[in-house]
């Protein structure tokens, strides 16, 4: 079983944060598109990691006396050494002249999964929609967030704001997959030289950025006088991403070959043996940047900032309180979430919930039950397959294939369908060997319970979770990575502390 394996962390990881940012970028691009006095509008963008072409999008605008609606289709191809996995999305919304939201349709296909979809209409401020993942079908009804935009209302949000430099405001943007509106603060910047594959035109610069819990993500449109985006940039876990207008010619070309790993890994400055990834551990991050790093911490990790933009992360060993029983009666909101089914987390399927029934078995004390199903889903999991999409933890169930995600999301879906409050956490942790590279920390991915007031951590894809992981964020779907996207490749760990509050050795013996 490969289900320990580092690449197949790295590469979930990676593969997860460029779909969440592409998407995101299309729809800032979107804040900036045709006229309209426009009928149909196909515009051409390349998709560059690092100035190499991965991919392409192509944006389709139909304008009718009814109905505005914009399409964004995406492809783009990551390599993992001589593994390539090519992704596809489809995005398209249906507004009126005036953007006021109609209809959405999201599909997303990363073979050989099946296809992930969400369709839905907006009728009087409410939201009916049909949430697709292989053969799996469940309707949703919701309230239209309030304030929240698609396409054609951001359009004429920005006409009405204008190009000025220094004009500023808040835009609610609506993410149709996830079915969720997320805020972006923009800023219009003075006009600037851009370089479009050697053609230098001059653009005026706008600045959408949105505040995780972690940090900020900032995106970065350069529009022309008609409100035409034609460069879209934004950072990717230490890397930059760009979408740049282009003829059909070069954006349906071959795309370059880019091992897009070693970049997002974080050295460790020490090796740590199994036996010291037993005892509680200080890391010592140091951002790249002067942005400030937001770690979020619990009871099992807690963070200090330092006066030099340091920050330190201690994390201890995990420890379920024994005697405890499952469930939860109180009243905090985010415990009270991390007991609900959604999209990939689904704990009320009727499969899911009978196989955590034979994993629990007969325990009652939630020391016992939780271990079972973490050990239940280490030894599900048949496959690790590099080629797996984000799927859902009723896919897991059926296909029993998966990387470090999938190994969450199922255990997630079946602790929940348990009782107890779970989150799927994302982060780094430590690998021995990494290809040709040792003691390096990788993308990774597990879960979170809380139980008798407390949050403990659970890991079915190492097989258990030692004090070698630093979370950065939690999320239930591939679109809410914004705290992975503002922590990874932001910081190095230039320190390790042992237990006593030395610094660990060069070589260290344990």
């Amino acid at each position: 079983m490969l289900q320990n394996d580092p690449h197949a962390r790295e590469m979930a990881m990676f593969r997860r944060s460029i779909i969440c940012l592409s998407l995101l970028l299309s729809l800032t691009a979107g804040l900036v598109s045709a006229q309209q006095t426009d009928t149909k509008r196909v515009t051409y963008y390349a998709i560059l990691l690092d100035g190499k072409k991965i991919g392409h999008t192509i944006r389709t605008r139909i304008v009718t006396a009814q109905h505005v609606t914009t399409t964004e289709t995406m492809s783009f191809t990551l390599h993992r050494f001589e593994t390539a996995i090519t992704i596809f999305a489809n995005v398209e919304v249906r507004e009126t002249p005036d953007g006021k939201p109609l209809a959405f349709k999201s599909v997303t296909r990363m073979p050989p999964m099946a296809p992930q979809m969400v369709e839905g209409v907006v009728t009087d401020g409410k939201i009916q929609a049909t949430v697709t993942n292989g053969d799996q079908k469940r309707q949703v009804s919701a309230d239209w967030p309030e304030g929240a935009l698609l396409n054609e209302g951001l359009r004429l949000l920005q006409r009405r704001k204008g190009l000025q430099a220094g004009t500023s405001f808040t835009a609610s943007v609506f993410l149709p997959d996830q079915m969720q509106a997320v805020p972006f603060d923009i800023t219009v910047m003075e006009p600037e030289a851009v370089d479009l594959f050697g053609r230098v035109v001059t653009l005026t610069r706008i600045r959408a950025t949105i505040a995780g819990p972690t940090g900020e993500i900032t995106m970065t449109d350069y529009v022309d006088a008609d409100f035409h985006a034609l460069k879209s940039v934004a950072p990717l876990i230490g890397m930059t991403l760009e979408m740049v207008t282009c003829d059909s010619q070069f954006a349906l070309s071959p795309n370059d070959v880019v091992d897009v790993l070693n970049k997002s890994l974080v050295a460790s400055p020490v090796e740590l043996s199994p036996a010291l990834r037993r005892k509680s551990l200080t890391f010592h991050l140091t951002p790249r940047t002067k942005q400030q790093l937001r770690i979020p911490g619990d009871d099992t990790q807690t963070v200090a900032p330092g006066d030099d933009g340091t920050v330190r992360v201690t994390v201890k060993p995990t420890a379920i309180p024994a005697g405890a029983a499952i469930g939860y009666d109180g009243d905090d909101a985010e415990v009270l979430a991390a007991l609900k089914p959604s999209q990939y987390v689904q704990s009320d399927d009727k499969r899911i919930v009978a196989l955590a029934r034979k994993a629990v078995g007969d325990a009652t004390d939630a020391a016992i039950a939780l271990k079972r199903l973490e050990k239940f889903v280490t030894d599900y999991i048949l496959e690790t397959d590099l080629s797996i999409g984000y799927a859902s933890a009723a896919e897991v169930l059926e296909s029993r294939q998966g990387d470090c995600t999938e190994f969450a999301v199922l255990l997630a879906a079946m602790c929940r369908a348990s009782g107890a409050p779970t989150q799927v956490i994302q982060g780094i942790a430590y690998a021995e060997q990494f290809g040709e590279r040792k003691n390096i920390f990788v993308g990774h991915a597990w879960v979170r319970c809380y139980v008798a007031g407390r949050w403990v951590h659970l890991d079915s894809a190492m097989g258990h979770h030692d004090t070698a992981h630093i979370m950065l964020g939690q999320s239930d779907g591939p679109n809410q990575l914004l705290q992975l996207l503002t922590a990874m490749g932001q910081f190095t760990i230039t320190r390790i502390d042992a237990p006593d509050g030395q610094p660990l050795p060069d070589e260290t013996a344990f």
